[in-house]
């Protein structure tokens, strides 16, 4: 197992250099300049030049990213050119925001398409499975930007259960997990509803039935094991997207995680902090698989060996 988590450290490692790399390059292409954003439209000539000698703007590209590189890999990831704070305390306190909401995101998607994948491979073409693939194609059509203002209306404003707003306890964070969950719980019940029917048509289910093991013992104890590695995949993938995409999400119901944050940023041009939040999702996406990795080689050990 040592070896199979250092050969996935080590491939990970080019990845997130290309991911921060193109980021830098990408981010200095586009128009727009963060001295005007500072200073106005219109600042003197001096105050320009004096406060991108301090900024370190007047450096050469190759030059600014060589040490945006060293200091990254020290952990540095430099100061907002908006603000003035630290790169680092800015993402540690809008990481936990956005942590809490994929997980819980990721929670209410598994809660809602476990059970409805594993009936419908269980009663393949009949109203369970129908159902169930109803019920998936709706949530992964209905778009993020629709559904949580819908819940809003309804459950925030027309029936005053939740707040819509912020994130102050665990009643704040239904909604936006809801409109997030919802949409993920699209994807995995087509994943496990597939996977399962594989899995229950294979001999050892039959076999284990043959030998007097009930019908919901086998599939749960049985298949569901040997189904798990690609919805496991899936998950890690779904939650590196979270973490990086429910930028809609965080607007609609303000909660103050780090896809506000890297919106914020991008128009004020804060080169760091775009870079810095770039490069902690990137290393939360490369961790994520790496964790589904570990759990796919757990359920089937065989994914070692080929690996």
């Amino acid at each position: 197992m040592s070896r199979f988590l250092l050969r996935r450290l080590l491939q990970a490692l080019p990845v997130a250099w290309v991911v921060v790399t193109a980021v830098f390059a990408l981010l200095h292409l586009v128009p727009g300049d963060p001295v005007e954003e500072l200073l106005g439209e219109s600042p003197s000539p001096a105050d320009a030049a004096a406060l991108r000698s301090k900024l370190g703007l007047d450096r050469s590209l190759p030059d600014q990213y060589g040490s945006f590189l060293a200091h990254a890999v020290r952990g540095d990831l430099g100061s907002s050119l908006h603000s003035g704070q630290g790169v680092s305390g800015l993402i540690a306190e809008r990481w936990p925001a956005t942590f809490e909401l994929a997980l819980s995101s990721l929670l209410v998607g598994l809660t809602l398409a476990l059970p409805l994948g594993v009936c419908a491979a269980r009663r393949s073409g009949g109203l369970a499975d129908r159902a169930a693939s109803l019920l998936g194609l709706c949530g992964a059509s209905i778009p993020t930007f629709w559904l949580g203002p819908m819940l809003i209306l309804v459950f925030g404003i027309g029936l005053d259960l939740l707040p819509v707003a912020g994130r102050n306890g665990l009643t704040s964070l239904v909604l936006p997990a809801a409109t997030l969950g919802i949409g993920i719980s699209g994807l995995l019940v087509r994943m496990v509803r597939v996977t399962m029917r594989e899995e229950l048509a294979k001999p050892y289910v039959l076999v284990a039935r043959a030998k007097g093991i009930g019908s919901w013992r086998a599939t749960l104890s049985h298949a569901l094991r040997n189904a798990l590695p690609p919805v496991i995949t899936i998950v890690a993938l779904q939650f590196g997207a979270l973490l990086a995409g429910a930028v809609v999400v965080e607007t609609v119901f303000s909660w103050p995680g780090l896809g506000r944050l890297l919106v914020d940023s991008i128009r004020w041009r804060d080169y760091p902090v775009v870079q810095g939040v770039v490069l902690v999702v990137a290393a939360s996406y490369i961790l994520a698989n790496l964790a589904a990795d570990i759990l796919c080689a757990w359920a089937d050990p065989r994914l070692r060996v080929s690996s």
